[in-house]
């Protein structure tokens, strides 16, 4: 398939409201060839559809580049297309937005790009017996309702990723790879699950368990006082180098499975923490190649006994950090992270929110804290490395907030989707 990437723009219109009032809504007939079309809306309650507000927009003819983007919310975009080597590209950035891309004709591209939540998406090509299309579509945020179908046709694919829960399709993947642990987690094995046409693999049921991303990893080293605001706020002074230590591998547990309390758990705590998982081994690697080592990311809550931490422990963390760590429930491999550096986290109790952070706020950010581990460390793959957790847990808490019997925990991360769980007597 021949695409004409032509560097020119016929038409461009941009439309942006600074007011409280949004509803810019743009009608497209389009018929000819050789045509680029860009459009761009800012705002909330835009729209994109055909003459008078009837139906889709048409775009109609040959070698077309077309150039859509929509930022805000509940807005609506409507395509139908029809033509040969035309390229769409559309990426969509918001909560609650509707796109309706439907493709007739032969070797056509489309590019969706989906970034929020509660977005609903409709794509369709290849229906008309039409040859050489591909969709690429990408979702990324939770609750989505995702619809793309190759109805007819030959030569027509279509490429998706869907990142975050709740989302419609979830599909299995047990007959390309039994399971990730560090047996499994290596480069090779990833890029050959990135070969496999997601439409191909049988679809999840939404009711069924979802364990930790990551079984039997090969370590578990957190990272404490990594954030200034959660360093200050629980009377520490910031460290000069990263305090490391251990959580038990075992501790690992499901993202929605419910955490056990004990009647001795008197100072149970949560810490939401960016996770980073080792690819490939890595000893003594520099800053500038650390990221290199990257399989993923995920969330997991560093699930704290305090009492035990600073008092039975005798300064010594591991006991107190080990009882549970629930992991996932994603994991998103590095490529789909346009910079870890700039990560919102928060966690909720009951739905009051107590940590909001970004991982901008770290001390030491993730390339050092690899380069740094593994100047001491051999870092094996599987390896997991938490990277800390930003201000508002339930110790920081004027008075302080434990968890409680009964507590329903939200954590969501940028990305990575969200777990949500409540705490149960053990």
């Amino acid at each position: 398939m021949t695409i004409g990437w032509v560097q020119k723009v016929l038409i461009v219109l941009i439309f942006s409201s600074p007011t409280i009032s949004w509803a810019n809504d743009i009608y497209v007939n389009q018929v000819g060839d050789d045509i680029d079309l860009t459009i761009v809306q800012d705002g909330q309650n835009n729209q994109i559809e055909g003459l008078n507000g009837s139906g889709s927009a048409v775009l109609s003819g040959n070698a077309k580049i077309v150039d859509l983007k929509q930022t805000g919310n509940t807005n609506e975009l409507r395509i139908w297309t029809s033509g040969n080597d035309q390229t769409i590209n559309a990426d969509v950035t918001g909560n609650s937005n509707i796109s309706k891309i439907d493709n007739h004709g032969n070797d056509n591209v489309i590019n969706l790009d989906i970034d929020g939540d509660n977005n609903i998406t409709h794509t369709e090509i290849g229906n008309g017996g039409d040859v050489d299309n591909t969709i690429n579509l990408t979702v990324d945020g939770d609750t989505n309702n995702v619809y793309a179908e190759v109805l007819n046709g030959d030569d027509n694919s279509m490429n998706l990723q869907i990142r975050g829960h709740d989302n419609n399709i979830m599909r299995d993947l047990s007959s390309h790879i039994e399971d990730l642990n560090p047996e499994t987690i290596n480069f090779d094995n990833l890029k050959k699950l990135k070969q496999i046409k997601l439409e191909t693999l049988p679809e999840i049921k939404k009711d069924i368990r979802i364990g930790s991303c990551i079984n039997r990893p090969s370590n578990i080293l957190c990272i404490g006082l990594n954030y200034s605001l959660h360093a200050k706020q629980t009377g520490s002074k910031l460290p000069d180098y990263p305090i490391v230590f251990n959580k038990s591998p075992d501790c690992l547990q499901g993202p929605f499975d419910p955490i056990k309390k004990n009647k001795t758990q008197e100072k149970l705590d949560y810490e939401v923490e960016l996770a980073v998982v080792i690819g490939k081994e890595a000893s003594n690697v520099s800053e500038n190649e650390a990221l290199d080592y990257v399989f993923g990311y995920f969330i997991l809550n560093d699930i704290s006994d305090r009492h035990v931490q600073k008092v039975i422990g005798n300064g010594h963390w591991t006991l107190g950090k080990s009882w549970c760590a629930p992991a996932g429930g994603i994991l998103v491999t590095k490529e789909h992270i346009k910079d870890v550096n700039d990560i919102n986290l928060s966690l909720s109790v009951n739905g009051e929110v107590r940590q909001n952070g970004n991982t901008k706020n770290m001390i030491f950010k993730v390339k050092f804290l690899i380069s740094h581990i593994s100047k001491y460390l051999n870092l094996k793959p599987g390896t997991i490395i938490s990277t800390g957790t930003p201000a508002g847990t339930g110790m920081e808490q004027k008075p302080q907030k434990f968890l409680q019997i009964g507590d329903k925990l939200h954590l969501k991360v940028d990305h990575l989707g969200e777990q949500k769980y409540e705490i149960v007597e053990a």
